[in-house]
């Protein structure tokens, strides 16, 4: 999950791409990258949920990682930290990503911040990175002309919009600390599938 603009729905999104993919039966592992927050690792002990967690706030994800999953686990989740201070962290966990998920709400100054997050995906690439990536419309309100509106303003300056929205509902507001139910059938869990080309679970 990268996105350098806070309070963009990272933790969310992670949660829940965890659980996804432990239901799909992956051995799954959920790194938490911010260390301020946190949110990811204080989520998971409150819930025990059928996935691990470590925290792990570093620049060198990329190298430390590989030797921290060997071949316990299936699939990692990073949940990076925002502002210019987690650029380095976001850069080396997009450095060791085959996936990308950047979760943004459709409004102005959400896709106005894209661009910092655009510039790190865009130096991995320079160094060598290799992954796919998908814009997730998260806070979507039905109805408001706005959702459409940055689903083709996403698609027209490149990003993959992946067709799942999540909408602006009080268990994803409130998500961060409750269990997880289903995860698998939730837009953040079509969004995953969407993203990695999983079957149905």
């Amino acid at each position: 999950m990268i996105n350098l603009k806070g309070g963009a729905g990272k933790s969310t999104a992670a949660g829940y791409a965890c659980s996804t993919l432990a239901e799909h039966g992956r051995r799954v592992l959920g790194v938490d990258a911010d260390k301020r927050q946190a949110s990811l690792s204080h989520w998971w002990k409150a819930i025990a949920p059928p996935w691990d967690c470590i925290e792990l706030t570093a620049d060198d994800l990329d190298r430390r990682l590989p030797g921290i999953v060997g071949d316990r686990y299936d699939a990692v989740v990073i949940d990076t930290p925002p502002t210019e201070h987690g650029a380095a962290i976001a850069l080396s966990a997009a450095r060791y990503a085959t996936h990308v998920l950047v979760p943004v709400a459709p409004s102005a100054v959400e896709f106005a911040g894209l661009r910092f997050t655009r510039e790190v995906l865009d130096l991995a690439v320079e160094q060598g990175a290799e992954f796919e990536h998908g814009l997730l419309l998260v806070k979507w309100r039905t109805g408001a002309s706005s959702g459409p509106y940055y689903t083709q303003r996403g698609i027209r300056e490149g990003w993959n919009v992946l067709r799942p929205h999540a909408p602006t509902w009080e268990v994803y507001i409130q998500a961060v600390g409750n269990p997880i139910e289903r995860a698998s059938s939730t837009p953040y869990g079509w969004a995953v599938a969407e993203l990695m080309g999983l079957e149905a679970a």
